[in-house]
C-alpha cells in the first residue's frame, strides 16, 4: 500500500521527534556528568580551603598548650576547657567532627587527644569513648581505617594539603582532611582532623547539577519547537502544496 502524504508527514515527524529525544537524553547525560564533576571539584576545593582555615585557627589556639599535659590529664579543668573551645570551633564552622591527633610512640599507633562533634549525642559518645580508648589502630578488612592510617602517615611526613577521603563507618559518612602542625624544629607537633558530612556535600552537588541542567533542557525544548515551526512553514506546507498540485495534475490528466 502506497504511503499517503499525510502518512509520510507523520513518519517524518516521528523520526524528528525520535532524533530529538535521543539528542535530549545525550545532552542530559553529558550535562549531568559535567555538572557533577564540576560541582564536586568546586565543593571539594572550597571545603579544603575552609578546612585549612579551621586547621590554622586550631593551630593558633592550641599551639602553646601542652599537648602532653592534655594527653595525661583528661579529667582536668584545662582539658575540659580545651575540649569545649575545640567544639565551639567545630560548631561555628558547621563541621561534623574535629580532632587533634598525636603519634603515640609507646602504643606504636596514633592517639586522639581531643575529638568533638557538632551533634550533641555524637559528641557525648565520642568524648566517653576516647577517654576509655583513644588509640587509632588499623582494623583488618576495614578500608576506612586503612585510609585514616595512611593519611596520618602522610601528615606526619609534613604533607599539608591532601585530597579528601570519603569514610563511611559507625560515626557516619564523611569527608576527612588531615593537616600537620609543625613546631620550631619543623617536626610534627600534632595533626588536626577536619570532617564534613557527605550528604551536605552531595546535596550541594545535586542542586548545582539541577541548576546546570534545567536551563539546558528549557533551551533545548525551545529550539525544538522553533525547529518544528520552521519545518512546518518551510518544508511540510510546501510539500503539501506540491502534493496537492500533483494530485490535481494527475486527476486532470485522467479526465483528459
Amino acid at each position: 500500500m502506497e504511503e499517503t502524504p499525510k502518512n509520510k508527514k507523520q513518519s517524518v515527524l516521528k523520526q524528528i521527534m525520535s532524533f530529538f529525544a535521543v539528542t535530549l537524553i545525550f545532552v542530559f547525560i553529558v550535562t549531568a556528568t559535567g555538572a557533577y564533576i564540576y560541582s564536586k571539584n568546586i565543593i571539594e576545593e572550597r571545603s579544603k580551603r575552609l578546612a585549612f582555615s579551621v586547621a590554622k585557627l586550631v593551630e593558633q589556639f592550641f599551639y602553646d598548650i601542652d599537648i602532653q599535659y592534655l594527653k595525661d590529664n583528661k579529667v582536668s579543668t584545662i582539658f575540659k576547657e580545651a575540649n569545649n573551645s575545640l567544639r565551639k570551633i567545630c560548631r561555628n564552622f558547621r563541621l561534623e567532627y574535629l580532632y587533634i591527633i598525636v603519634k603515640s610512640e609507646e602504643a606504636n599507633c596514633y592517639e586522639y587527644i581531643l575529638a568533638v562533634s557538632n551533634d550533641d549525642k555524637n559528641n557525648d559518645i565520642i568524648y566517653e569513648r576516647i577517654k576509655e580508648y583513644p588509640y587509632i589502630k588499623e582494623i583488618q578488612n576495614d578500608e576506612s581505617f586503612h585510609y585514616i592510617i595512611k593519611s596520618l602517615n602522610n601528615a606526619y611526613k609534613g604533607e599539608v594539603s591532601q585530597k579528601s577521603i570519603n569514610i563511611n563507618n559507625e560515626y557516619g559518612n564523611v569527608f576527612t582532611w588531615f593537616y600537620p602542625v609543625l613546631d620550631e624544629k619543623k617536626q610534627v607537633k600534632f595533626v588536626i582532623g577536619v570532617e564534613y558530612r557527605v550528604d551536605q556535600v552531595m546535596t550541594f552537588i545535586k542542586n548545582s547539577a539541577i541548576i546546570f541542567f534545567v536551563p539546558i533542557v528549557i533551551v533545548s525544548l525551545i529550539l525544538f519547537f522553533l525547529e518544528m515551526i520552521i519545518l512546518q512553514q518551510r518544508v511540510f506546507i510546501p510539500i503539501k502544496k506540491i502534493s496537492e498540485k500533483m494530485n490535481n495534475f494527475v486527476e486532470n490528466k485522467g479526465q483528459d
